[in-house]
């Protein structure tokens, strides 16, 4: 059985590509992240369980769908596969997928460093990491800090700029499997039924029809980004911080270790749901509504800069990343490359 693992990147429209694109490929040819392997994609991928048995395991059931010669395709689609969020392990789970999945295709989504830094940002604000971009990138004293530790002086996940290194992450993909497929999201963004026909055609399904794809993700403006960080910053300095992306995590993973394998929390009664759902989300949509409302209110009649970036971190960026992405054309035809990824004339 032919074995593709689509892993992101993380913010190159993976979820839009789940709910849309790969759900709705039919079952008879397409077995798309199947509960007994993606248990595991999960608990090692997501939540960083390395012990011996789990891998183990892992490639017992992934072994069993390789070796089964029906003609389908077994489709795995997980951003967490290239990097556990904002921990840029890259590496480490290249090495693992190489391990469980041996024979595994790679379709890579790329986004420019430049926007997909901002899409991150905005995300690690969204889950409870309220800190400014230069706090978030490490940038102090007008230099970037090459900082391993993913949690850095505010008590945040950061981002190591050096790290988004596209060049070197194609090449260590092309080193350790038979075969890449490297997308675009720029390209996906400009023509999206153009480049899901490439990709079904990496499937071996050629008359698979969508509506016309769009993306459609307005957020907050960069100055509504910055008034949201101050007002939970002052926020966390009279109540404290709330429950943190990472305990999540770390919570999730503690329960998974403590039971046996497959094992997921029972859901409470419908009874216990209903009353939960009518007393707590009224209460955590009015919350988010009204902060909400108030910096859109803001944006639309006090409109600030809507520039994440300070120039002298912009230029820096820019000069890192066309350098970096250079290597790109030894991989992906140039044609293919959108603009911005590396200098005019190279």
């Amino acid at each position: 059985m032919k074995v593709i693992l689509h892993i992101g990147l993380h913010k190159t429209a993976s979820t839009f590509l789940q709910n849309n694109v790969f759900s709705n490929l039919d079952s008879k040819k397409v077995i798309y992240n199947p509960e007994d392997v993606f248990y595991f994609v999960n608990a090692i991928f997501t939540l960083g369980i390395r012990r011996r048995e789990y891998i183990s395991k892992a490639i017992k059931v992934v072994k069993r769908y390789s070796d089964n010669d029906d003609g389908k395709v077994l489709l795995i689609s997980s951003e967490v596969l290239s990097e556990a969020s904002f921990l840029q392990n890259y590496y480490e789970h290249i090495l693992l997928m190489k391990e469980i999945f041996p024979s595994a295709e790679i379709v890579l989504f790329l986004r420019n460093q430049i926007d997909w830094i901002k899409s991150y940002y905005r995300q690690s604000v969204k889950v409870g990491f309220y800190q400014d971009l230069d706090e978030f990138l490490n940038y102090s004293h007008g230099e970037f800090e090459s900082n391993t530790n993913r949690i850095n002086l505010s008590c945040n996940m950061n981002l190591n700029v050096f790290d988004a290194h596209w060049g070197e992450l194609v090449s260590a993909i092309n080193s350790n499997f038979k075969r890449e497929h490297i997308f675009f999201f720029e390209n996906f963004k400009k023509d999206g039924n153009l480049e899901v026909e490439k990709l079904l055609k990496i499937f071996d399904i050629y008359d698979c029809t969508f509506s016309t794809l769009r993306i459609s993700n307005k957020g907050l403006s960069g100055s509504g980004i910055k008034r949201l960080v101050r007002w939970k910053k002052a926020q966390q300095f009279f109540f404290g911080k709330q429950t943190s992306y990472a305990g999540r995590v770390y919570k999730e993973r503690n329960e998974i270790l403590e039971h046996d394998f497959f094992w997921k929390p029972i859901k409470p009664s419908v009874s216990v749901r209903l009353i939960r759902f009518l007393v707590k989300e009224p209460m955590r949509f009015i919350k988010r509504f009204y902060i909400s409302s108030i910096i859109v209110f803001f944006d639309k009649f006090h409109k600030g800069s809507n520039k994440l970036y300070k120039e002298e971190i912009l230029k820096e960026l820019e000069d890192l990343y066309t350098e970096y992405n250079r290597s790109l054309v030894d991989y992906v035809d140039i044609k293919n490359i959108p603009k911005g990824y590396i200098k005019p004339n190279e």
